[in-house]
């Protein structure tokens, strides 16, 4: 499995600061740093279990609330899964 992940991977909620390998999704994160949550760019759900093919749903979905925002990448699916709460908005 190649999510990102923290140090010690579990499958948890995670500050973009707290990261120590992007893997194959290096333009993932926030271009500083130093952004983290209390920022508004959301967090990262890694679910490091070496065995399934993950796909990063960007933003959150509306149950994530305060770990949702523009950078939220929830990595708990399949790249084919479907849900109710997952949509798409149009932006320019």
């Amino acid at each position: 499995n190649d999510v990102p992940k923290a140090a010690t991977p579990a499958a948890e909620w995670l500050e973009y600061t707290a990261l120590t390998t992007f893997k194959s999704f290096p333009n993932i994160r926030p271009q500083d740093d130093a952004w983290d949550s209390t920022y508004g760019v959301g967090k990262l759900y890694s679910q490091p279990d070496g065995t399934l093919i993950r796909a990063p749903l960007r933003g959150g979905d509306w149950s994530n609330g305060a770990v949702a925002g523009a950078f939220t990448a929830h990595f708990n699916s399949a790249p084919s899964s479907t849900n109710a709460s997952i949509g798409f908005r149009c932006a320019r």
